[in-house]
This record gives C-alpha cells, sequence and structure tokens, in this order.
C-alpha cells in the first residue's frame, strides 16, 4: 500500500504542481481513455457487421487523415482566443461524436457514411488538443514546475495509450461493442465538467488577436496559421528539433507498428503475445521514465544533457533491437530472444520519454505565449505525418531486405539522428539556457519574428 501510495504521490505532485493543473490533466486522460474505447469498438463493430478490412482500414484512414490535416490548420484558434473556450468546445464536439457513435451503434447494421462523417468530426475537434493542453500548462503551474508538469502528461498518455486498449478489450469481450462506445461519450462529459471547473477563466490576448468580426475570420485564419507554419522554419532550432521528432518518429513506431509484429508472423512464426509484449515495453519505458527516472536525474545534469542521454538510450534501445531480430533467427530459444527485445524497446522507451518531456518543457516556456500553440501544432503535425511514411518505408524494406537488414537500417538512422542533434549548436544552446533565461529566448534571439505579428 505504502508503494502504491509513494507511486501516486509521484504521478500526480499535487502539492508543487497545484490541483486545477492535476485535474485538467486528468480531463485529458480521459478523453485519450475515451479514444482508445472508441477507436476498439469502432472496429469491433466494423468488422462484426462488413466482414470487410477494407471497410475497417477506410474508417481508420478517415480518422487520422482528419487529425493530421486539421493541426496546423486549426493550432492558430489557441492563440487567437482563450484556451478555456477552445478546449471545451474541442471536448464538447467530442463528446458529441461518441454520443451519436453510440446511438448508431445501436442499430442495424454499419452506417459507414454517418460513421465516417462522425468519426471525421470528432478527429477534427481533438486535433488541436495536444498542443492546447501543452499551451495551458504555463497558465496552471509556475514556470520551475513546467518540467514535472510535462512529465506528468507523458505518464498519463503512456497509461491510456498502454491500459486502454487492454480495458476496451476486456469489456468488448464480456459486454460487446455497445458499450464501451457509450462509456466514451460518458467519459469525455466527465472531462467536460472537469475542465470548465479548474481551466483559468480569464486569459489576457494581445490586442491584434481578438476577434474583431466574423469578416476578418478568414483573413486571420489565413495570416496566423501561415506564420505559424512560417515560425517553424524561422527558428532554428524548432526547424532542426522539427526533423529529429520525423527521424525518431519515422523509425521508432512504426518498427512497433508495422516492422516487429510482421517479422513475428510472417518470417518467425511465433506467437502474437511476443508483438505485444514488445509494444508494451516501449510504453513501460516511457512511463518509467516519466514517472520514476526524471525526478532523479533532473537536478543532477543540465536539459542538454538529459537529451543527450535521451538520444543515445533511444539510439542504443534500437541496436539492440536488431540484436534481438538476429537471435530470433539463430536461436532456438524464444524467451531469450523475446526478452532481449523487450529489454532494448523498454531502454528505447526511457530514452524516447527523456527526448519528448525534457525537450517540450524547454521549449514550452521559450517560445512567445502568442505563438505557442501554433508552432506546438505545427511541429506536432510535422512529427506525425512522418509515422504513416514510416509504416510504408518500413513495410518496404521488411519485403525487399528483410527483417535484420531493415532493423539494421533503422539503428544506423538513430544514430545518425544522435550524431545530428550533438553537431546542432542552435538547439544545444537553448537546451544550455539557465531557469532565468529561458522564458521567451526564442524572442530575444529571433526579434524580427517576434516582432512581426505583434
Amino acid at each position: 500500500m505504502k508503494m502504491i501510495k509513494a507511486w501516486c504521490t509521484t504521478l500526480f505532485p499535487s502539492k508543487t504542481l497545484g490541483s486545477k493543473f492535476v485535474m485538467v490533466q486528468l480531463s485529458g486522460f480521459l478523453l485519450m481513455l475515451a479514444s482508445e474505447f472508441e477507436r476498439l469498438s469502432v472496429a469491433w463493430w466494423c468488422l462484426d457487421k462488413t466482414k470487410s478490412p477494407a471497410m475497417f482500414a477506410t474508417m481508420v484512414t478517415v480518422g487520422s487523415i482528419g487529425y493530421l490535416a486539421a493541426q496546423p490548420s486549426l493550432g492558430w484558434l489557441g492563440d487567437r482566443y482563450p484556451k478555456r473556450n477552445v478546449l471545451i468546445s474541442s471536448f464538447s464536439i467530442s463528446a458529441a461524436a461518441s454520443l451519436i457513435l453510440a446511438a448508431l451503434s445501436n442499430g442495424i447494421g454499419f452506417p459507414a457514411v454517418a460513421v465516417g462523417v462522425t468519426l471525421l468530426v470528432g478527429s477534427l475537434a481533438t486535433s488541436i488538443v495536444p498542443a492546447l493542453m501543452s499551451g495551458v500548462v504555463l497558465d496552471l503551474v509556475d514556470k520551475s514546475n513546467v518540467t514535472d508538469a510535462f512529465r506528468v502528461r507523458a505518464s498519463l498518455g503512456t497509461i491510456a495509450s498502454t491500459g486502454g486498449p487492454i480495458l476496451a478489450g476486456s469489456l468488448i469481450a464480456f459486454f460487446g461493442y455497445k458499450w464501451p462506445i457509450l462509456i466514451a461519450s460518458i467519459l469525455v462529459l466527465l472531462a467536460v465538467i472537469g475542465l470548465a471547473r479548474n481551466l483559468p477563466k480569464h486569459e489576457k490576448l494581445a490586442e491584434n488577436l481578438i476577434s474583431k468580426g466574423p469578416r476578418k475570420f478568414f483573413q486571420d485564419w489565413l495570416r496566423m496559421t501561415s506564420y505559424g507554419a512560417k515560425s517553424v522554419w524561422m527558428i532554428k532550432p524548432e526547424r532542426q528539433m522539427g526533423f529529429l521528432a520525423m527521424i525518431t518518429n519515422a523509425a521508432m513506431l512504426p518498427m512497433v507498428l508495422v516492422l516487429i509484429p510482421s517479422l513475428v508472423k510472417q518470417y518467425f512464426s511465433n506467437p502474437a503475445w511476443i508483438s505485444g509484449l514488445a509494444s508494451a515495453s516501449l510504453g513501460l519505458g516511457v512511463l518509467a521514465c516519466s514517472t520514476f527516472i526524471l525526478p532523479k536525474i533532473k537536478t543532477i545534469k543540465t536539459n542538454d544533457y538529459q537529451i543527450i542521454l535521451g538520444r543515445l538510450l533511444s539510439a542504443g534501445g534500437v541496436c539492440g533491437t536488431t540484436i534481438s531480430v538476429a537471435a530470433f533467427g539463430y536461436t532456438s530459444s524464444t524467451h531469450l530472444a523475446t526478452s532481449l527485445l523487450c529489454l532494448s524497446l523498454f531502454v528505447a522507451g526511457v530514452g524516447l520519454g527523456l527526448v519528448n518531456i525534457v525537450g517540450s518543457s524547454v521549449r514550452s516556456r521559450a517560445i512567445p505565449p502568442h505563438l505557442r500553440t501554433r508552432i506546438f501544432a505545427a511541429t506536432g503535425f510535422l512529427s506525425g505525418i512522418a509515422i504513416p511514411f514510416g509504416n510504408l518505408l518500413q513495410g518496404v524494406a521488411l519485403n525487399t531486405m528483410g527483417p535484420f537488414i531493415a532493423t539494421l537500417t533503422i539503428s544506423i538512422i538513430m544514430c545518425i539522428s544522435v550524431v545530428i542533434y550533438l553537431q546542432s549548436d542552435s538547439i544545444r544552446s537553448i537546451m544550455r539556457c539557465s531557469e532565468n533565461e529561458i522564458d521567451g529566448e526564442y524572442g530575444r534571439r529571433y526579434e524580427q519574428f517576434a516582432a512581426e505579428e505583434k
């Protein structure tokens, strides 16, 4: 019991971060959990009624395209309007979409068009939630606790992404696909209540960002969206970090989603539990980093050293995965190869957690407040769009080069990313900034960029 209490205190340090921050992040957690429920339930519903994998793939594509495409085009809303209003609106639309899906699931058959449109609307509404939830961190916590705040966000996200499918699958197994969809809508409604009760009600906006009538809506959207995208290119550290994030996402995540399941199934004829365990190991690595490891090292080393350590662990974990793939082919002990695979992915997950949490906390303070949501949305789009391309490329590599050469290539790419970071003076100089220097540092280093919109 004492261990559980200590873990909960580490995960939810409400004394330092404040109860309002914890409640807002729990609302985001409920949305992520509801998304996992909805995703698996709709998949089961579609396959049960249509018996068509192609129809299921179409539903997944519709939701994914809507989510990715809307990120850069809707990110401006968080910089133009109060984040509280935008977040509550996004969550409310998502809750309405879940309720519609729950109603449709009680009908006959699978109304593909209605379900597709509902999924599209829901994905559009939630596409800017990650950027907004990152943007409100500095409105809810003290600047000295920003890293802890992003650590909590990463922990909750990992718990939702790893535990959500397990819980959803259990509910579907016992009650069918209808109840989880209804539960998802209830979870999002609870999240809306949590946001309404805990988000700041008054937010100061720059005068030129306040709405001045519907006639300027399109002009403001075009100006602010294009400027947000241009800012990522104009700020050299953001441009380079976006490029490195694309490399990492194109290499590591598709390796777990595509390459490892494929080689386990097709090349080694091993049971599917190996693939599931490998995927869980990566998530557990991120969770261990955010919950236990980062609090221990954050006061010992600078942000720059933490990022270097994270990238070395990520690259080392991927290299270990390559060795484990070779072990599958050369050893008769499946358990030995599986243990090495899971350990390697756990180490890679720890590194991924370090890079994402520390990088996000530093960037949130360096970016000027009037551009924060747009830049987070634009970089989120760049890193997210790399995943489907990585899926495709790794699938082709697996078919043409075989599993060992494919994973070896990924290892080399990850090692190159470490070298790129070590050679990037612009990123490392930002990461070396002290607590007193980092706030608004981009605005001071890139004065033309900061003054152009203000």
